[in-house]
């Protein structure tokens, strides 16, 4: 116990001469003391000098035997060591700011050594991208120097931790962080870490703080940054000049501020400060009008920032690459998804996490895997909420209401869509679940509500001064703001104007639509799809009263939602499309879409989808066919199809069961005219009685013997008189021996109509095999007979 409690304060395993000086013991002696922890199991011992604790609870039980004073001189001692030997790599720094800061105590002078260790370790970590290990020495040079009272400023370690935790992801701990480092550094008059963290406020992303008051407080402090630092600081004016820029445009400001700001930033020369630009200029152009202006950022952020040896620029930079490809609906962005998604793990970055994790929902609803998604997505706003990103509310918002539109569900979260329209954490410029929220609730079929919730969605924003402008049907929509939920939003305008047959909103929706016709409906960073933009310019068309237009659109739509791997929203396509159809009259290849679509739909547990289509499938198949006779002759019309037979009784049982759909009908009844229940019940009249079925069995038995005693030929011709009397045996009985009887009147009939009603069935079929199919699908006979109607109502017309 000389050595190794000391040695299991350094880790799982120790270099020997490491472990003899934690224990403050000369070499030799430590050497001494291992055979015999070897022996007992505690340590192994390795070729190079190093001893490997047997296992966690072994060394655990070692350190409680080390009292504190002990723990605080192992420290000192590995401390001292560690300095006077040099060091530059990571590991190697981090162990020394491990011993120095295990050794600091309130009122140590080597409490300002600790912290210097640390400061020292986590840059190099920070340059080798273990950004948790450094944001945990960070922590614990900030706790160090608050408890021994250090002198001299703060502001530079305050923002040193800040920065270092907002590599980590964890954007809410970040902006504490922040806060206190310029309140801190405006207090100590640090300008140039005032600006460090007024831009660090920001976060990683535009917009992360959305309620007014707080927009305002922290744009205010990156004001006062900015005009407080000197021209010769051009790196950190350039940074703030973007990042401001950056956040004006989603108050409403043009995007050319921040491109210009972009240049100004290449013209540093430094290559952290274009990484941060370029992301922040691709956050501000997220917009379907540069949807593919965005994607060379990305490549150029990933590369600048590769060079310059940012880890976190350069993820972003592959964040915003999966996203543009997504939002092109590139093939190749879930392969730039899985690449992110090791990245991100191996930064440990909580943050770009999230966001996988919301792109991954995304995919399950686009597989149809309805059930998995709404679990996932629950599971996926935990994360945001646990990282702080602003947008967690409404992704999970974006998710269940996906679900439940593509379920045919709308009203069941209506309510939850309408709170998150209201919530202050949604983007200023948003309005797709305002939009949201009058499409589900005319689908709910509520459309006074909803158009009132269109006309309030559409209505100018009043001046600043005097009385609000009064609202004019068919508002400019070209007003409503641009944002990264634009092309959902006038999606699901489009689809509200649809529902209510609004041809006003859908000829102003429609052209602003038309020029995104090859991309898809995604929002955001790509965590919901709902298809092809060809779909809500079909259902605008079909609005419009232009059926021709619309199926020229969803016939589009069909096959690029299908490409895009969206299960749900194809078969939703497909049974738009049918509603084109119908409109145009035709409505067999309706009928069909209207089949498949609900089948599939099955498939996806979108059963309440499946039920309407397969009802409007009945609906618009319905056909009607007459039959009258004519002479001998009975004629069936079905449309423009023909079938004339002759007078047959089969012909006669059809005609009944025709003109009596739904109501079954006795076989005895079509027969006979009489019914079935009426009738007194036969006695049963067995084939044989007992004394001749005795005598038959007695002559079987005395053949059988003279068969095994006869010659060859003998005994063939008994053979052949027992075949007979066999034969007749087994006429007369069943299974088990029970005698079998004469057929009553009943069954004589089951089994008269349904060879009559079959040769009709021929003979219809033979004259025209598309009224003969659908009889024969729809007629069943057996005791009771019964026509189901199926897409056709038969009539007797009068003459």
């Amino acid at each position: 116990l000389r050595l190794l409690p000391g040695a299991a304060l350094l880790g799982r395993s120790a270099a020997v001469a490491d472990a003899a000086a934690a224990a403050g013991l000369p070499a030799s002696e430590a050497w001494d003391l291992l055979p015999p922890a070897q022996d007992a199991g505690l340590i192994t011992l390795d070729a190079s000098g190093r001893l490997e604790f047997g296992h966690d609870l072994i060394r655990e039980a070692l350190l409680d035997t080390l009292p504190v004073t002990e723990r605080l001189s192992v420290h000192a001692r590995m401390a001292d060591l560690l300095e006077r030997r040099p060091a530059a790599d990571p590991a190697s720094l981090a162990a020394y700011a491990h011993d120095a800061a295990g050794a600091a105590t309130p009122g140590k002078q080597d409490a300002a050594r600790a912290v210097a260790a640390c400061r020292a370790a986590a840059a190099a970590l920070l340059r080798g991208l273990s950004y948790e290990r450094a944001a945990d020495l960070l922590e614990t040079a900030v706790s160090v120097r608050a408890q021994a009272r250090v002198p001299g400023p703060v502001a530079p370690l305050l923002v040193e931790r800040a920065e270092a935790v907002l590599l980590c992801g964890r954007l809410r701990d970040a902006r504490t962080m922040f806060d206190e480092a310029a309140a801190v550094a405006t207090r100590e008059g640090d300008v140039n870490r005032l600006a460090r963290a007024a831009i660090g406020l920001g976060g990683i992303w535009v917009d992360e703080h959305r309620t007014r008051i707080e927009w305002e407080r922290v744009a205010g402090i990156q004001r006062r940054a900015l005009a407080a630092l000197p021209a010769s600081e051009s790196c950190l004016r350039s940074r703030l000049t973007v990042r401001l820029a950056a956040e004006e445009v989603y108050q409403g400001a043009p995007v050319e501020p921040v491109l210009a700001a972009l240049e100004q930033a290449r013209r540093t020369g430094d290559g952290e400060v274009l990484a941060e630009a370029l992301s922040l200029c691709h956050h501000a152009l997220l917009t379907p009008r540069y949807a593919r202006d965005r994607l060379p950022l990305a490549e150029e952020l990933i590369k600048v920032a590769a060079g310059a040896g940012k880890g976190m620029l350069a993820l972003m930079g592959l964040c915003w690459r999966t996203v543009d490809l997504f939002l092109l609906g590139d093939p190749r962005a879930e392969r730039s998804l899985a690449e992110l998604r090791d990245r991100a793990e191996f930064l440990t970055c909580k943050t770009i996490g999230y966001i996988v994790e919301a792109i991954d929902v995304m995919l399950l609803i686009r597989a149809g895997r309805l059930d998995d998604a709404e679990a996932r997505a629950t599971t996926c706003y935990q994360l945001g909420e646990q990282v702080g990103d602003a947008d967690a509310l409404g992704y999970l918002g974006a998710h269940l209401a996906v679900i439940r539109w593509a379920q045919g569900r709308e009203s069941d979260v209506l309510d939850m869509v309408s709170v998150v329209a209201t919530s202050p954490t949604l983007v200023p410029a948003e309005f797709a679940f305002r939009a949201t929220v009058v499409c589900f609730t005319a689908a709910a079929g509520r459309h006074d509500e909803a158009r009132t919730l269109l006309t309030r969605l559409l209505a100018p924003a009043p001046p600043a001064a005097g009385p609000p402008a009064p609202y004019q049907p068919g508002a400019d929509l070209a007003g409503l703001p641009e944002s990264s939920t634009w092309l959902a939003g006038m999606a699901a305008l489009a689809e509200a104007a649809y529902l209510l047959g609004d041809a006003d909103l859908a000829r102003r929706v429609y052209p602003l639509l038309e020029p995104y016709a090859a991309l898809p409906v995604m929002a955001s960073l790509a965590t919901v799809c709902l298809g092809s933009v060809r779909r809500p310019l079909g259902l605008a068309a079909l609005a419009m009263g232009d059926p021709r237009r619309a199926a020229g659109h969803l016939t589009g739509a069909v096959e690029a939602t299908r490409l895009l791997g969206n299960r749900p929203v194809t078969v939703l396509t497909q049974a738009d499309l049918a509603e084109a159809l119908i409109a145009l009259g035709e409505r067999e290849r309706a009928a069909d879409l209207l089949r498949d679509a609900a089948l599939a739909a099955k498939e996806l547990d979108m059963g309440l989808r499946a039920e309407q289509w397969t009802a409007r499938r009945l609906e618009i198949s319905h056909r009607e066919g007459t039959v009258r006779k004519d002479g001998r002759t009975w004629i069936f019309t079905l449309g423009s199809r023909r079938a004339a037979v002759p007078d047959m009784v089969g012909v006669r049982h059809l005609v009944t069961l025709l003109l009596n759909p739904g109501t079954p009908i006795s076989a005895l009844e079509l027969a006979t005219g009489e019914d079935a229940a009426s009738m007194a019940p036969a006695a049963r009249q067995p084939l044989l009685d007992d004394q001749a079925l005795t005598a038959y069995r007695e002559h079987a038995r005395r053949l059988m013997n003279e068969i095994a005693e006869a010659d060859a030929e003998p005994a063939e011709r008994l053979r052949a008189q027992l075949d007979l009397v066999m034969g007749e045996l087994r006429a007369a009985t069943g299974r088990g021996g029970r005698r079998r009887s004469f057929a009553d009147p009943g069954e004589r009939a089951r089994t008269a109509v349904r060879k009559a009603v079959k040769r009709a069935i021929d003979e219809i079929t033979a004259a025209d095999p598309e009224i003969g199919r659908s009889i024969a699908a729809s007629v069943t006979t057996g005791t009771q007979c019964l026509y189901t109607p199926g897409d056709v109502t038969w009539s007797y017309p009068s003459p």
